[in-house]
């Protein structure tokens, strides 16, 4: 069996708004009690789906490299656009 959640496991096809992605990546790891590491492998696999579209996948790829290094990946995810963001 795989390290990989078993959520990643099935085929899925359609688009996966980046909300979702958040919501889950909660749920998983505090409702389901996953480890944060099994939730980023779930996610590097579920962006890597032929048929999935997610929303602003590069960004959401880019998010996971921090997240192995114990950032939170809400955090993650919301600091990358705003390192590219014009300065206020």
């Amino acid at each position: 069996m795989s390290d990989v959640l078993p959520l990643a496991c099935f085929h899925l096809t359609g688009c996966v708004p980046k909300t979702v992605i958040l919501e889950l990546e909660w749920l998983l790891w505090h409702v389901v009690d996953q480890p944060e590491d099994k939730v980023i492998d779930c996610f590097a696999h579920l962006i890597a789906l032929s048929g999935v579209t997610v929303e602003d996948r590069d960004e959401i790829e880019a998010a996971l490299g921090p997240c192995r290094n114990g950032i939170d990946f809400a955090d993650s995810l919301h600091l990358g656009p705003a390192k590219r963001a014009p300065s206020c």
